[in-house]
Parts: C-alpha cells; sequence; structure tokens
C-alpha cells in the first residue's frame, strides 16, 4: 500500500522506487522527471505488483557488508571527483570577478572545500 501511494504522489521523482531498493531506476526516474516525461511512471502502475515482490523475496543478507568499510570503486571514486570538481567551479562563479582578482587563492580554496564536501 506505501509503494503505490509513493507511486501516485511522489512517483516522478521515483520515490517508490528508492522505497522498493531500485535505486538505479530511482536515479533515472529522478533525473528524467517520471521516466521520460511521465511515460515510465504510467508504465510502473502495471509492473508494480512485480516490484512488490521482487523487494519481498529479495535476499536482503546478500547486500549487508559486514566489514562496515565500502569497497573501492575506481568508477565511484572518479565521479566524486568530478562531482567536486564541477562543485567547485559552480561556487567559485557564484562570486563576483573582482573578488577573485583582488583574492587570487579564493578559487583554490573554494575548489578544494567543494571536492572535500562532495
Amino acid at each position: 500500500m506505501v509503494a503505490y501511494l509513493l507511486w501516485l504522489t511522489l512517483g516522478w521523482f521515483g520515490a517508490h522506487h528508492f522505497y522498493l531498493g531500485r535505486w538505479h531506476q530511482g536515479v533515472f526516474c529522478f533525473c528524467t522527471v517520471g521516466g521520460f516525461f511521465g511515460v515510465g511512471w504510467l508504465s510502473d502502475l502495471w509492473y508494480m505488483s512485480q516490484y512488490l515482490d521482487d523487494a519481498n523475496y529479495w535476499d536482503w543478507t546478500n547486500e549487508v557488508n559486514l566489514s562496515g568499510a565500502a569497497p573501492f570503486s575506481f568508477v565511484r571514486a572518479l565521479t566524486e571527483f568530478l562531482f567536486g570538481a564541477i562543485t567547485g567551479v559552480l561556487t567559485a562563479c557564484a562570486f563576483q570577478d573582482y573578488w577573485l582578482r583582488e583574492i587570487p587563492w579564493l578559487f583554490d580554496t573554494l575548489s578544494a572545500l567543494a571536492v572535500a564536501i562532495g
């Protein structure tokens, strides 16, 4: 019942996918505004019973990482670096040009801070 309510109210943002543990499809739905502007949102109603069966009968014990540390992934590290770099550039662009000329270390500091946060 919760998944259907999420589909109805926040389905355009993929909330029902996140609730059911379908992270990849949830991100896709969020980024494409309901899966190609609502087409995916409507098709999810048709497939919702299968999504619920998959979520209810999935063996979640295989997904648990007992060591507590996330495994290293080159793709994840590269994505975090690119996100941090883009965030640093956007943060620096938010300031006026005269700040960057008067304080030359500002861009470097903001970029490093954005990478650390990202």
